[in-house]
Formats: C-alpha cells, sequence, structure tokens
C-alpha cells in the first residue's frame, strides 16, 4: 500500500489543455473593439471640449498684476496641442494592442488540442458579428451632422 501511495505521489499530472486559452484570447480581442470604441467616444468628447474651452481662457487677458491669458497659453494651449495629437496615438495604441496579442500568443505557446478548433472558430465567427456590430454603430455615429460625428 505504501508502496502505491509513493508511485502516485512521483507521477506528474497530465497536462489537461482544456478551451480556457481560446476564450481568453477572443475575451482579450472583444475587449480591445470595445475599449477602442469607447476611447473613439470619449476622444471626440475632450475634442470638443478642448476647442470650446482653449480660446476662451487664452482670452482672459489681465488680472490684477498677473496676465491670465500667458498663463492659459502655457496650459491649455499645450493641453489642447496634446488633444489634437490624439487621434495618432489612439491608433498607434489599438495597433499596439492587436499586436501585444498575437505576440503574447506565440510566446506563450498555447497549443490547445485540436478538437477545440470548432470552438476557435465559432467564438472567431462571433468576434467577426462583433466587429460587424461595433462598425455600424461607429458608421451611425460618423455619418451624423451631429458635434461629435464632425470630430470623428
Amino acid at each position: 500500500m505504501e508502496l502505491r501511495k509513493l508511485i502516485q505521489k512521483k507521477r506528474k499530472p497530465m497536462g489537461k489543455k482544456g478551451a480556457i486559452g481560446i476564450i481568453i484570447f477572443f475575451s482579450v480581442m472583444l475587449l480591445i473593439l470595445i475599449i477602442g470604441f469607447i476611447v473613439a467616444m470619449v476622444w471626440s468628447i475632450v475634442d470638443i471640449a478642448s476647442d470650446e474651452i482653449t480660446p476662451i481662457m487664452e482670452g482672459l487677458g489681465m488680472v490684477g498684476d498677473a496676465n491670465v491669458s500667458q498663463a492659459a497659453e502655457f496650459s491649455f494651449g499645450v493641453a489642447d496641442t496634446f488633444v489634437q495629437a490624439m487621434p495618432w496615438l489612439i491608433a498607434l495604441g489599438y495597433v499596439m494592442a492587436l499586436i501585444f496579442t498575437l505576440v503574447f500568443v506565440f510566446i506563450v505557446g498555447y497549443s490547445p488540442h485540436p478538437a477545440f478548433i470548432g470552438l476557435y472558430f465559432m467564438l472567431m465567427v462571433l468576434l467577426i458579428f462583433g466587429c460587424v456590430i461595433m462598425s455600424n454603430m461607429y458608421q451611425d455615429i460618423y455619418t451624423g451632422t451631429d458635434e461629435i460625428a464632425t470630430r470623428l
């Protein structure tokens, strides 16, 4: 009896790989898609606010002995320049996030059982449907005539 327990303790457990890696990959890709949409909407709102606030703050003039317009130019002017550069930074971050997911898959070296290829294809089709839905939402906002549509 003791020998059998000793043998069972020394045996390495079999590496049972399930579908969790595929599900995590799908979840990360869908999360990147949703975050990209939210960031685009938030940026357009910040851009609207920056375009409205910056000229007002830079036109304040003198208050007592302090030149508030110059101080506003140093703060709000720099912030407005940063806000105007945000589309490039957002696009770069989005592309880097997508590249990171592929690099992460190669680094981890996850190789699930071939029986899970059907699950992978189903999740990728679901991800394509998610992309179509997000694209249609963006297009509906983009083709509008309101202030956010002109910023996008």
